[in-house]
């Protein structure tokens, strides 16, 4: 880095000094141009090949101190040699910019040293004072300097954000000795470079340019993950050296982030909810979302846990969410939880939704109603597709209308269930035409009918005998009866079934009598005697020659004479556990002519006395469970039968061994319960093990194999059932379940498993209408996805789009540009999944003649502060609404365009130079624009404005405003002065300096300004002109477009 010098003449030292006062910050620009006439020196930053020096830029007369001023000096650092020979350049011009570009040409410069290179100093003087004042100044190297104060902050469990100070330039020394600081504008981006060891490297670049002057950039890593940092700068001229290093390390895995952008829109008895996944995961992947509502419109009560239901559990991938069916003028609050490995997110809230209403009507036809002679069924067969709308309510079926005699009578035939689209109307006579027609219906009545079907049955109707009647069946009914029941054949042979024939033997092989014929399927075959049994077997009939083959033979047999029976015998208990007594008992050899109906237990804690009832059942044996250790128990046992109970049996007793474990649950059950959960239930231990059940535990496996079993609660289940929620759609789990009693764990129960529901096949989404511009190039619009059913999914789109239009089914886009112009037409978008099942969404596209105008705009002279007429500009045609109109560039001083009224009105306020060239435009929604031509001049009304001065000092703001990137400001003086133009931030932070220049007085004058290195946004500028009677400056807005 070297020091570079400035000098200038004393005799301008305190004019310089004034000047100085006006400015409050140093601009850089590219070039400066030296006047040698009028005014006095100021401060200016040029660029010279890589090396920014500082000149003084004089303006002053002809001669200083007497001696006319024609040599510009050149020379070496005056800090070095002095035998390093000076490089002189002579010039009489007037101006000239101070570049090293204009010194290869003239004037020319000439060293006898070629080390001298660029390095050098400029001064400027009469050739004969020496200087009176000096500029330090620091030349640049051949890149920026380095960043400075880089910080690296840890933003979660994958995400480090890094900020740091840009480089500057400077420093800079005025006069008064102060010293400022600038940042460098030059930068056009960031190099990133990570190190896993330590501040010592080894580094690696992460970023190789971030393009960018952005001061931060969010990087991500993996959890508990330490990395350092260091950044370096680019310009147009090299990259600088490292900043310092930054370290920061990432947090655990935790649950994540919220969702973003959590919306709610509401519509007719619909809610549609959206987000945006967390830009946090808490460094595990996010395994989905879980939204919940509540109906109170308070947030306040909305806030209570116990206020909040389920709504859906949904993917990971999913964003979005519609619910249907809601009762309108209600209100819902939702929220939602991003979900990880680890567990949920705060939840975020919509504000509270009001359901929109809407008159619930009939709804729309079903459509496409087809009808079909089918020969193998002897029927005729319907099909449909369900309505596209339900009326906002829900379907209740769909009725049936059928007629004879062309549709000039209708009858009702059939009414099915709602999600039913076939019908089989069989029975009918042959080489007959019946037409069809069908209704949706909901709670407010039935549709329109939808589209006449048509069919007629064949000319000869096969009717062939039915198959056998099936599952017949008898049972005693009493002593003396015994009841018949059957159901008809599967197949009746393509008539209806006209008669039922039963057949009835002794033994079951000969002696087959007809016993009954008619169309009943049951019947009751009476007096009979006790004891008696008897063989059936039945026939169906339909009306042809042959009726079935016989049915299946079943045996029944009445019941005897009865008495009580004899009481049960050899009754034991025994011990099996420290909870269980085992009970056996032989039937008793007598039942008294009737089977044994039951058996009644009882029990005492003593052998003659304390007996209760303990147990009634069927079986010979039976286990007394929940005793505790060490229980003495005593029992008997009567029989009974139709006609009444034995005697008791003979008494036995037993004693429970010490507590155990218990033994396993039993009976243990895993059924799906929706989408999101599964439910369980089992039965307690038959051995309790001497010691009450205190609890369950559960254990769960995504695969059921060993190792993978994990606890399903934290704490023990006091119940027999349990609900495992939190699930995704068609997720299989395993299940077993082990009991728990003061000594200890059963062991587990058997192994059961169940799937979660799948989703449905549906869309993701809604399509609405869309209308396109004739001859515009329409964006990718993006159909539906659908999901649920069974991928894969194949996507059409009926009827074929207008020419220059085109779908892509793999994208699910519509795009092109449509050359035709077609009224609103009904589109529609179907998905059929790998099942074959289908779901339809309808929309509609139009497409309009693109927009024009069918006028003209003269050009206009208009003069300088008189009211113009209005001028009113031609309507433009076609296109979609709403057409936006506009006029560019901006208008000069005074005129204004209204785009409502597409009017051109005012005063203008200044004198152009030139005719203005004007462009009025029209734009409609899609793009399609048409625009016209035309000037405007403003000329002074009296030659007189020319020879009067201003009788103040007056801005007349910038032409073009909005402007890119350059645009005019003038001015008017009331007389001769210095001008200088700042340009400022909407804080009045100064952005750049124009140079010093000077104008007569006089009207209309003007400074253009070139603002190639600002970016688009509002700014100000200042006009500051100095003259003989003090200093004027006035403020103004401008906007730069890019």
């Amino acid at each position: 880095m070297s020091k570079k010098r400035v000098s200038g003449s004393s005799c301008i030292k305190n004019i310089y000094d004034l000047m100085l006062k006006l400015l409050e910050n140093i601009s850089r620009i590219g070039s400066v141009e030296m006047l040698v006439s009028r005014g006095a020196p100021f401060l200016s930053l040029v660029r010279m090949r890589r090396i920014f020096v500082f000149l003084a830029i004089l303006s002053f007369t002809h001669t200083a101190l007497g001696n006319p001023v024609e040599t510009i000096a050149i020379s070496k650092n005056l800090d070095g040699p002095v035998a390093d020979p000076p490089v002189i350049c002579s010039s009489h011009f007037r101006s000239f910019p101070l570049n090293f570009a204009l010194f290869s040409g003239t004037p020319t410069c000439s060293s006898e040293n070629e080390a001298d290179g660029p390095d050098m100093v400029t001064t400027i003087s009469d050739g004969d004072t020496p200087p009176a004042f000096t500029i330090d100044s620091t030349s640049n190297s051949a890149g920026p300097k380095p960043p400075t104060n880089l910080t690296a902050t840890t933003r979660g469990a994958t995400v480090i954000e890094l900020s740091w100070y840009p480089p500057v330039i400077g420093p800079v020394t005025g006069p008064d000795e102060n010293v400022e600081y600038l940042v460098d504008p030059s930068i056009t981006g960031y190099r990133i470079e990570v190190s896993s060891t330590g501040a010592e490297g080894p580094w690696t670049t992460m970023v190789a340019n971030t393009k960018s002057s952005a001061r931060f950039h969010n990087l991500i890593f993996a959890p508990e993950t330490t990395r350092y940092f260091r950044i370096s700068a680019f310009n147009e001229y090299g990259e600088s050296d490292p900043s310092n290093v930054a370290e920061a390390t990432t947090t655990a895995p935790s649950v994540p982030d919220s969702p973003i952008d959590f919306r709610s829109e509401a519509s007719p008895f619909t809610i549609r909810l959206s987000w945006k996944p967390p830009l946090e995961t808490g460094g595990a992947a996010i395994t989905g979302y879980r939204i919940q509502f509540s109906p109170h419109v308070s947030i306040g009560l909305a806030d209570a846990t116990e206020s909040w239901s389920d709504l859906a559990n949904l993917g990971p991938t999913t964003t979005t969410y519609t619910k249907r069916n809601l009762e309108p003028l209600t209100g819902r609050n939702f929220r939602i939880f991003t979900i990880n490995r680890l567990g949920e997110s705060k939840p975020v809230h919509t504000q509270n939704v009001t359901i929109e209403a809407a008159t619930p009507t009939v709804p729309n036809p079903p459509t496409e109603l087809n009808a079909e002679w089918n020969s193998q069924e002897s029927g005729i067969g319907l099909t449909w597709r369900h309505t596209t709308y339900n009326g906002g309510l829900d379907l209740t079926g769909y009725r049936i209308e059928v007629s004879s005699n062309a549709g000039t009578s209708w009858s009702h035939l059939k009414e099915l269930a709602p999600e039913q689209n076939t019908f089989l109307h069989f029975g009918l006579p042959i080489n007959t035409t019946y037409f069809y027609r069908i209704r949706a219906l909901n709670v407010r009545g039935p549709s329109r009918p939808s589209n006449v079907a048509t069919a007629t049955t064949g000319t000869t109707t096969t009717v062939t005998p039915p198959s056998s009647p099936t599952d017949l069946t008898a049972s005693p009914s009493g002593s003396d009866a015994i009841i018949l029941r059957w159901a008809e054949p599967s197949n009746t042979g393509g008539a209806a079934i006209t008669g039922y024939r039963i057949q009835v033997s002794p033994d079951g092989n000969t002696g087959w009598t007809n016993l009954y014929s008619g169309l009943s399927t049951t019947y009751t075959h009476r007096g009979l005697t006790a004891g008696t049994t008897r063989h059936y077997r039945v026939y169906a009939s339909n009306g042809t020659e042959s009726e079935s083959i016989a049915s299946n033979v079943v045996t029944a047999t009445t019941t005897a004479a009865i008495s009580p029976p004899d009481a049960p015998t050899g009754l034991t208990a025994s011990t099996s556990s420290p909870s269980t007594i085992i009970l056996s008992w032989t039937e008793p050899s007598n039942t008294g002519g009737s089977a044994i109906t039951g058996y009644r237990i009882q029990v005492s804690p003593e052998e003659e006395t304390g007996w209760s009832d303990l147990h009634t059942g069927t079986s010979t044996n039976y286990t007394h469970s929940g005793l505790t250790a060490g229980t003495t128990r005593y029992y008997r046992v009567y029989a009974s039968n139709e006609f009444g109970e034995s005697g008791s049996s003979n008494t036995a007793n037993a004693t429970t061994s010490a507590a155990t474990e218990p033994t396993a649950p039993t009976s243990l059950i895993a059924e799906p319960f929706g989408t999101t959960a599964i439910k369980l239930s089992w039965s307690a231990p038959l051995e309790s093990g001497g010691s009450p059940i205190t609890g369950y535990r559960i254990e769960v496996s995504a695969d059921g194999t060993t190792g993978s079993w994990s606890d399903l609660q934290t704490s023990a289940i006091e119940t027999t059932a349990y609900t495992h929620e939190g699930l995704r759609a068609a997720t299989t789990r395993h299940y077993r379940v082990y009991a728990m009693n003061a000594i200890g764990e059963s062991d587990a129960s058997g192994v059961v498993s169940a799937t979660t529901e799948g989703i449905g096949l549906q869309f993701a989404g809604e399509t609405g209408s869309h209308t396109y511009t004739m001859n515009t190039v329409i964006p990718w619009y993006v159909l539906p996805e659908a999901h649920g059913g069974m991928p894969p999914y194949a996507y059409t789109l009926t009827p074929a789009l207008p020419e220059g239009l085109d779908f892509d089914a793999s994208m699910r886009t519509v795009s092109g540009t449509p050359t035709t112009a077609m009224s609103a037409t009904n589109y529609i978008y179907r998905v059929t999944d790998a099942e074959g099942t289908a779901v339809n969404l309808m929309f509609t596209i139009e497409i309009v003649e693109a927009v024009v105008f069918k006028g003209m705009i003269h050009d206009q002279s208009l003069a300088r502060g008189q009211l113009m007429d209005p001028l009113m500009f031609p309507d433009a045609s076609g296109g979609v609404a709403p057409i936006v109109y506009e006029l560019t560039p901006g208008l000069p001083e005074g005129l204004i365009f209204n785009e409502q009224t597409r009017a051109l009105s005012g005063t203008p306020m200044m004198v152009t130079q030139a005719p203005i060239h004007l462009k009025y435009s029209a734009t409609d929604t899609n793009g399609s624009s048409d625009s016209l031509t035309f000037t405007i001049e403003i000329f002074s009304p009296v030659a007189i404005e020319n020879t009067v001065l201003p009788r103040s000092f007056t801005v007349h703001g910038n032409y073009p405003n909005p402007f890119n990137p350059s645009t005019r400001i003038q001015f008017d003086l009331p007389e001769n002065a210095l001008v200088i133009l700042q340009v400022m931030d909407v804080l009045g932070r100064e952005l750049m300096r124009l140079p010093v220049k000077e104008f007569d007085a006089g009207y209309s004058h003007g400074i253009d300004l070139n603002t190639t290195n600002l970016a688009s946004g509002n700014y100000l500028y200042r006009v500051i002109a100095t003259g003989s009677n003090g200093l004027y400056a006035k403020t103004g807005h401008m906007t730069l477009v890019k």
